[in-house]
């Protein structure tokens, strides 16, 4: 019991950490954008075993928001369906000013604002949607 729950107090303090690492990187918990760079972001440390429960727990929202969320980004091209490649990721999302350039193009496409495609070069190319 005792082994149990040191492991919950440490599973709760890597989430708190999770969203530290949310507001360093510039997003607001009662701002509108937040849940879909939470999304984002758990995906990206949960690796390509996409455990959606997992995800949902670590961003803190209901299991559709996150099945939403990578629906779309599965559908604008950034990602397959088994999730995200993290090394080219890190790449767009890490580098930069706060909030970094490359995972706020992403979570506008989370949130429906942009669309992605691939260039023949294989370079993401985001373009932002007109509303209708």
């Amino acid at each position: 019991m005792k082994d149990l729950n040191r492991i919950n107090r440490l599973r709760r303090k890597i989430i708190r950490q999770f969203h530290r690492l949310l507001r360093v990187m510039g997003f607001r918990k009662h701002e509108f954008d937040y849940p879909y760079a939470a999304v984002l972001l758990a995906t990206y440390f949960h690796g390509p075993d996409l455990d959606l429960g997992k995800i949902a727990t670590w961003a803190g929202c209901e299991l559709e928001f996150v099945k939403l969320v990578l629906c779309r980004m599965a559908a604008a091209g950034p990602w397959t369906g088994g999730g995200i490649d993290p090394v080219s990721t890190s790449d767009r999302w890490f580098d930069g000013p706060n909030p970094p350039p490359g995972f706020v193009a992403d979570v506008e496409v989370a949130m429906g604002l942009s669309a992605c495609d691939c260039d023949p070069d294989g370079e993401l190319v985001y373009t932002r949607r007109r509303p209708n």
